[in-house]
């Protein structure tokens, strides 16, 4: 029968409990045919505590020494504010993992739960609270308390925490004086550069050691010296204080290397220990903690007591001028029993696998982006992507923030600086690494001066070098300067939200395609007018807001949340296309007064492009396909109507997209056609306003009968002169278009 502790409170009956929740378990306890109860108490500050004999159900080959029959203290808190305590009383009750640790000669904590009491009690019942002591008791003796897909426990736990760039520590070897600074009032410290002086600095010598592999088991206490440090973190065959003394004796001499004594006699000493973790022992190491002691002792106490330095006899006393020199060897006797020290919990700072990590993502090489635009859309894009450690990032704007801009931007404040220079610092920041270059510059209208050229020259470089151009500027030239001017066929993507804020719009070359964005945006304005529920999408906002005296300092009145909402969509559809060989047109809507979203790809057609008189004349299979059953509806006639498009005047383009059938008063017959115009002026000023002027008449098409080829005849030649006449008023170019056996485009110009 094992010896069980003694509980130093008054003795009371079951009917004497005053607590509700001890009241509870007591009758749970009394209703449980598998437990017991044994004696009730009641301690001075008002808890309570029932003892239990609960009977287990052991594995057949133990893993922990559990017994048949198990006596516990369960203590309930006055106010009812934390988790009622359980606690074996078995005095040779095994520290085992998944018990809370505490101070030798005191009952064994039992770790029940995961969640916090404050979650417990949404669910928490007496009767199950009873059985999951029970089930703990089983599962420790199967060795089954810790699941498969849980953290390996921790070595120890503390409250300080040390903030710290992995890099600064393992990579930088350098780096001897590592200045700790200690963050406000809080417990928190972290590592700062040399060359940054900031107040609350403690100057510390850090010296690293990695320790053996250990197995993960029971947290233990806070070690109360180095000495019992180093006995929970060696074996027969691995000192640490060996180790330890060896790391510190080559720091020291690398700090003392033409320095005076006296500038570092006031620095404490850094232990910070690396500990690789396995799940079982002799197993594989899943993952290093990292665990920091910052000494109370200075660097001479810490060498003393570890025998790695010694005083020169100078006949002074020794606690005040003494000047330490290294001992050769180390004294064994000496151990680190007067090294006190506070345990500190040790948290990288973010970084770009952490961030991969906690995305979920696992992502080869990173791709080199270039963005352009930093504004309310783009910044929330380039910050969504960065947060989830994706990409290599060159950022253009030309903009700075605006004190209005901060309503509904990623910054919230430095209204005047540049925007790429703001959101690059953020996100060098938040990665704690370069991954973005920035450059206030406006990619259209280059200055002529020095700087500028050197500006241009980045500007090139980074869009022809990068893997992903994505344009968040809303500026049309942007898009199609990125979709002709810069050849390769890399991913480009343009983003925006339209006017109202209701919808955003992606559009995806997709990689290695022949599609580019300024075929991709054409088409998307054919569906603005084909598909009904778009037939709003490009209206003008209501009215806007003014935030400064001239006449271009107006903005929109789109609140955050859109900005929000469709940023992190727009990230997360660039994260999942961004390497797909597909082009792609996507509107999604918002819907803020009952916070539902919908989307809706537009189908893609296959296009051709040719020369005519030194134009580039655009169509694609949905204008071929249209002419063609239009056609085929009206033989043995002649059929025909008007061209609806766009053009592109710098670039000598123009984009044929779609038609209009012959209106009610044409003529249609086997061998001519004579186009009428009823309803047709109102149709395409319907068609223009829809698409937000982006779509307008461009030029006449015709059929001719079966088995007759597309040779324009002389009347097609009158038509085309007429036309053009009619077209010279405006500066646009005359194009006729003639489907019979071939297809045939004619384009003509003053």
């Amino acid at each position: 029968m094992s010896e069980l502790y003694e509980i130093d409170a008054k003795v009371i009956k079951i009917s004497d409990l005053k607590l509700a929740r001890a009241k509870i378990v007591a009758s749970a306890i009394e209703n449980n045919e598998y437990a017991e109860i044994g004696e009730c108490y009641r301690r001075k500050n008002g808890k309570e505590i029932i003892t239990v004999k609960l009977a287990i159900q052991r594995a057949q080959k133990q893993i922990a020494d559990i017994k048949w029959q198990e006596t516990v203290s369960i203590e309930f808190d006055k106010d009812d504010k934390k988790t009622p305590t359980v606690c074996s009383l078995r005095k040779d009750f095994p520290r085992i993992i998944h018990t809370n640790f505490g101070k030798e000669g005191e009952p064994v904590n039992l770790c029940l739960y995961e969640e916090t009491w404050e979650e417990l009690q949404l669910s928490w019942t007496a009767p199950k609270f009873v059985e999951q002591i029970r089930a703990w008791f089983e599962k420790a003796s199967k060795g089954e308390l810790h699941a498969e897909d849980q953290h390996l426990e921790p070595f120890i736990v503390s409250n300080n925490i040390l903030l710290i760039d992995s890099k600064t520590l393992f990579s930088k070897k350098d780096k001897v004086i590592i200045p700790i600074q200690k963050i406000g009032e809080s417990t928190a410290f972290k590592l700062v550069d040399e060359d940054k002086v900031e107040n609350n600095l403690l100057n510390v010598l850090p010296v690293v050691v990695e320790t053996i592999p250990i197995e993960h088991g029971v947290i233990n206490s806070i070690p109360q010296n180095l000495c019992v440090l180093s006995e929970k973190l060696s074996n027969d065959t691995n000192s640490f204080i060996e180790k330890f003394s060896s790391c510190f004796k080559d720091v020291y001499s690398e700090l003392i290397d033409g320095r005076k004594y006296n500038d570092i006699k006031d620095f404490n000493v850094c232990i910070i220990v690396q500990i690789p973790k396995t799940r079982v022992k002799g197993g594989e190491v899943e993952y290093n903690e990292i665990k920091a002691f910052i000494t109370h002792q200075k660097i001479r106490e810490v060498g003393c007591d570890i025998g790695v330095l010694t005083y020169i006899d100078n006949g002074l006393d020794p606690n005040v001028d003494g000047v330490p020199i290294l001992e050769t060897p180390r004294d064994n006797k000496k151990t680190g029993m007067n090294v006190n020290f506070d345990a500190i919990k040790v948290v990288t700072e973010n970084n770009r696998v952490l961030a991969l990590q906690m995305a979920s993502l696992n992502i080869g090489e990173q791709p080199n982006i270039c963005q352009i635009g930093l504004g309310a859309l783009g910044s929330q894009i380039y910050i969504n992507l960065l947060k989830m450690g994706f990409g290599k990032w060159n950022l253009i704007d030309h903009d700075f923030l605006m004190p209005h801009n901060t309503s509904k931007h990623y910054l919230c404040g430095l209204p005047g600086y540049g925007k790429a220079e703001l959101m690059a610092y953020n996100g060098n920041l938040m990665l704690n690494e370069d991954c973005s270059i920035p450059l206030q510059a406006e990619v259209l209208s280059p200055r002529m001066d020095k700087k500028s050229e050197e500006d241009n020259k980045i500007i090139s470089e980074g869009l022809i070098k990068s893997d992903i151009i994505i344009d968040a500027s809303t500026k049309i030239e942007v898009e199609r300067h990125i979709a002709l001017d810069i050849e390769d066929k890399k991913n480009k993507i343009s983003t925006f939200i339209n006017p109202r804020g209701t919808d955003l719009v992606i559009f995806s070359e997709g990689k290695d395609t022949d599609f580019r964005l300024d075929i991709l945006e054409m088409q998307y304005y054919r569906s603005i007018w084909r598909i009904e529920y778009l037939k709003d999408h490009l209206k003008p906002p209501e009215d806007r807001i003014r935030y400064s005296q001239s006449c271009r300092d107006v903005t929109n009145r789109i609140p955050q949340d859109v900005f929000a909402v469709f940023g992190g969509i727009a990230a997360r559809f660039i994260l999942n296309c961004y390497d797909s060989s597909e082009p792609f047109i996507k509107i999604w809507r918002y819907e803020k007064e009952i916070t539902d979203i919908s989307s809706n790809s537009i189908e893609i057609f296959n296009f051709d492009e040719i020369e005519v008189n030194g134009w580039t004349v655009y169509y694609d299979d949905h204008v071929i396909n249209s002419i063609r059953e239009a056609r085929h509806n009206k033989l043995p006639n002649e059929t025909g109507g008007v061209l609806i498009g766009s053009y592109d005047m710098k670039r000598k383009r123009v984009y044929i997209l779609d038609i209009l059938l012959a209106p009610a008063d044409s003529e249609e017959r086997p061998y001519y056609f004579v186009r009428g115009c009823k309803g047709l002026k109102d149709k395409v000023r319907e068609i223009n306003e829809i698409t937000g002027g982006n779509l307008k008449y461009v030029g006449e098409w015709h059929s001719h009968p079966e088995g007759c080829s597309s040779k324009p005849s002389s009347d097609d030649d009158k038509a085309l002169n007429y036309q053009l006449e009619h077209m010279r008023k405006s500066g646009y170019p005359a194009i006729q278009l003639i489907f019979g056996t071939n297809l045939n485009i004619r384009l003509e110009e003053e």
